[in-house]
């Protein structure tokens, strides 16, 4: 195993739960959806690799109850298939940088993503009845870095 450490990381070279969570970050996927390893953070929802100290484990947690998906023999075999898992899911790399009931401030961030050229997607979802929507805007990626000023400015 090699661990890198303030270098660019290639996922091929993530056969160890430090050098995936590494690269995640590096890549800035949204941490908000997954766990890896036993970091101490208690998952109420999202995806979590554990180490029980003999297996390898991946869960899914929705209101902070486990069910299994799969277990490991070994930490490469694991981290390849949370890796596969996470980049595949949409909301791997979906940051939130809007959340607003005012549809007149949702297309003034979005007009500001336009200028910036960035891509984005949107969506509404009903919030205390089918008729109070709230407007979220998400990017992905690193995109979130040169976004930054909107979650002040919004």
């Amino acid at each position: 195993m090699k661990l890198f450490k303030n270098k660019h990381i290639d996922i091929s070279n993530c056969d160890s739960v430090k050098n995936l969570e590494l690269y995640l970050k590096q890549e800035c996927f949204n941490d908000y959806t997954f766990s890896i390893g036993n970091f101490g953070r208690k998952m109420q929802e999202g995806f979590l690799l554990e180490f029980d100290g003999q297996k390898y484990q991946y869960y899914y947690v929705e209101r902070g109850q486990k069910d299994l998906i799969k277990e490991f023999e070994n930490e490469e075999d694991a981290c390849k298939y949370v890796y596969e898992k996470i980049s595949a899911s949409k909301d791997g790399r979906r940051h939130c940088v809007g959340f607003t009931k005012s549809e007149k401030k949702h297309i003034e961030i979005c007009n500001k993503l336009d200028e910036m050229g960035l891509s984005y997607e949107t969506d509404s979802i009903p919030y205390s009845s089918s008729t109070d929507l709230r407007f979220r805007i998400f990017v992905f990626g690193c995109d979130i870095q040169k976004v930054k000023n909107l979650k002040v400015e919004f």
